[in-house]
């Protein structure tokens, strides 16, 4: 069984991402948004509108749904929305650019902590070293050229 609100809401998340494109199809293709019980085929052609319009009503509707006994009905409707829109082209796989710069924050982060693990073990290094020069008197260029004498 589809979890239809799920599935609405995974769609929602990956469109917010930009995870997938609206290609001109959606603009083209016609569907009947409302459909009425008897009208004549002009009335009924007076109701049809771009699937990027039905696409996007249906997701309004279910955003700014406030009613919690209508959510799966409306979840379903969207969800045939969306099954349309990919069955016909008119939604195709994007770069997911959201997705990416979250993964490249996420990598920043990582890479910050390690700088700081790694500052702090070259800075312990640091002060070994100069401990040792003191310790441990090292030849300067002016000793090495009066021993060559």
């Amino acid at each position: 069984m589809v979890d239809f609100i799920n599935e609405v809401e995974k769609f929602i998340r990956r469109r917010d991402n930009g995870e997938f494109i609206v290609t001109p199809i959606a603009r083209e293709a016609k569907y009947l948004y409302i459909k009425p019980s008897s009208d004549s085929p002009i009335e009924r052609l007076k109701n049809t509108m771009p699937l990027s319009d039905c696409l996007a009503n249906s997701l309004k509707t279910y955003i700014f749904n406030t009613d919690e006994n209508a959510k799966l009905d409306l979840a379903i409707t969207c969800y045939n929305w969306i099954n349309t829109a990919w069955s016909c082209g008119a939604l195709q796989e994007g770069q997911g650019l959201a997705s990416k710069l979250d993964e490249c924050r996420e990598e920043k982060g990582q890479i910050e902590k390690e700088l700081i693990i790694l500052s702090s073990q070259y800075n312990a290094l640091q002060k070994q070293f100069e401990k040792f020069t003191k310790t441990v008197k090292l030849k300067t260029k002016r000793d090495v050229e009066k021993e060559g004498t």
